[in-house]
C-alpha cells in the first residue's frame, strides 16, 4: 500500500465562475482596500464586532485609498502601514483576484487584477513599490484562468527592474530571509481561489524542505 501524500489533492482545474461576484460578504467589502493591515483590521472588526478602530474612521478605512493624513498617523505607529496603500487604483471594471503580501518591514504588496476587454479578460499585475507593471502570461484569457494557469502566473511573473535568474518568483522573494521564517515571508491570498493559499503554502514548505536537505537548491 502507498504512503498517503502529505499534499492536499488541489483541484488545479477549479476556474471561478466569475471574478466580479464574490459569495462571502466580507470578502466583497474588503476587495477594493489596497491596504494589508487595513484589510486585516476591517476583516476582524467584521468577523467579530469587536471595535479596532474609531467610528469615525469607518468610511476611510472601507475606501480604496486611506486619506494621507489617516495614513501618516498610522505609519507614526507602525511603518507597516504603508503596505499596498501606495498601489494604482483599479481601472473601471477592474477587480483584483488575487495578491502577494510580503512579511517585510513595509508588508509590500503584489496584486493580481482583472478586467473585462472585448471577448477576453485582461490581467495585470502591480506592486506598490514601482508603478511600472510586470510582464505576466497570459496577459489575457477567454474566460477566467485555471487555478493552475493562476500558480503559473504568479510564479513566472518578472519585472523591468529585476534581473531574470529563471528561479520562480514566489522562491525569489525569500532571498536573504531566515529559513525558519521563510515559510511565512510570502503570504499569497484571493477570494476567487480557496485553495491558492494553501497551494503556495505547500510551495513554500517544499523549497524550505529542500533548502535544509544536504544540497539543497533554490530551484
Amino acid at each position: 500500500m502507498s504512503e498517503p501524500s502529505a499534499v492536499p489533492p488541489y483541484d488545479l482545474d477549479f476556474r471561478p465562475s466569475s471574478y466580479w461576484d464574490l459569495a462571502d460578504a466580507t470578502d466583497a467589502i474588503i476587495r477594493d482596500v489596497k491596504g494589508h493591515r487595513r484589510r486585516v483590521v476591517v476583516r476582524m472588526q467584521l468577523e467579530t464586532g469587536v471595535a479596532y478602530y474609531p467610528e469615525e474612521w469607518g468610511e476611510a478605512m472601507l475606501s480604496p485609498t486611506l486619506p494621507p493624513r489617516l495614513l501618516q498617523h498610522l505609519l507614526a505607529v507602525d511603518e507597516s502601514w504603508i503596505g499596498g496603500e501606495r498601489l494604482p487604483d483599479c481601472l473601471p471594471g477592474e477587480v483584483e483576484i488575487a495578491r502577494v503580501t510580503l512579511q517585510n518591514r513595509t508588508h509590500t504588496v503584489f496584486s493580481i487584477r482583472a478586467r473585462r476587454g472585448g471577448n477576453a479578460i485582461r490581467f495585470r499585475m502591480l506592486s506598490d513599490d514601482d508603478v511600472r507593471p510586470w510582464n505576466i502570461a497570459p496577459a489575457s484569457a477567454p474566460g477566467t484562468l485555471s487555478l493552475a494557469q493562476l500558480r503559473d502566473l504568479i510564479v513566472s511573473a518578472s519585472h523591468p527592474a529585476w534581473p531574470d535568474d529563471g528561479r520562480p518568483l514566489d522562491h525569489r522573494l525569500r532571498d536573504g530571509v531566515s529559513r525558519p521564517r521563510a515559510r511565512l515571508f510570502v503570504i499569497v491570498q484571493s477570494a476567487c481561489y480557496p485553495d491558492l493559499s494553501g497551494l503556495f503554502d505547500d510551495r513554500a514548505r517544499e523549497w524550505v524542505e529542500g533548502q535544509a536537505a544536504p544540497g539543497g537548491s533554490d530551484a
